[in-house]
Parts: structure tokens; sequence; C-alpha cells
């Protein structure tokens, strides 16, 4: 690169094909080196559904990431990790609960600090209406339950 902006420098020009490649191998390793989100960001999303406790489906409009429609997003929080069946289900069940938009009721969702766990999974701070999940009572109350059981 160094070597095609002195030539240019001095007058010379380098082939259209050869500054074309360089262009565009530039603009790929840009585009490569930037982050789903950038922090404190916020991805307005629609919620699809949760798989489990530990997995929940959005579309994001204003992200596309390796092609995919929806994201598979792990919500923040220590919740996540209810090991027992029944806390799963009741976690999962109120994520389901707090996300859905009802008939009269439209919820905004953000996805906070948005990043990559590997492969199609990522990680965020889901917030509903300005409310972030993590502080939701009966999420809370949920996983202080399963806390008590897994002792």
């Amino acid at each position: 690169m160094k070597f095609l902006l002195a030539e240019f420098r001095n007058g010379h020009k380098a082939p259209p094909l050869l500054a074309a490649l360089v262009l565009c191998a530039a603009l790929i390793a840009v585009l490569c080196d930037l982050p789903v989100a950038q922090a404190g960001a916020a991805v307005e999303a629609e919620f699809r559904g949760c798989e489990s406790a530990r997995v929940c489906r959005f579309r994001a409009t204003s992200l596309e990431i390796n092609g995919e429609a929806l994201l598979r997003v792990r919500p923040d929080g220590e919740f996540s990790d209810a090991r027992d069946e029944a806390t799963v289900v009741a976690v999962r069940n109120r994520l389901n609960e707090v996300m859905s938009n009802m008939i009269h009721q439209h919820k905004h969702i953000e996805l906070r600090g948005l990043r990559s766990l590997g492969g199609d999974l990522f990680a965020a701070t889901i917030v509903v209406n300005g409310m972030d999940l993590r502080a939701d009572p009966v999420l809370l109350e949920l996983r202080e339950r399963g806390a008590s059981r897994a002792r």
C-alpha cells in the first residue's frame, strides 16, 4: 500500500486493476474490524421468542450478521445459568411474557452491548420499554430460587 502511495506521489499511476484490488482489500479489512455494535450502542430489535432460558431470537433490522435475519442472543444475567428444569422453563416463560407484543401493547426492545460468543450466538443486555430485564422482579425471584436449589 505504501509503495502504491509513493509511486502515485512521484507521478506514476498504478494500473487501474491493481488500484481497484487494493481499494477492495482495504475496504474489506475495515469492514471485518467493525464490532457488531459499538460499545454502549443500542440495537433496536423485534422479539421472535425464546428457545430456552439461555437463548432468545431477535430480528434486528439495523444489522445483518453473516446473512442471518434472526439473531440468537443469550440475555445477560445470572438467571440464564439456572440448572434445574423447572426454573429453566419458568425463566423462558417469563422472558417470552415480558418481551412479546400483545394486542394492545407495543414493546420497544433494545439489545445493548451486543457481542459475539462465537458461531451464530450473541450476548447482550436486553432492555424492554426502558427496563433492563436483569431488574425484572419475577426473574430476580427465579434467579434466587434457582441458586437456592443448586446448593
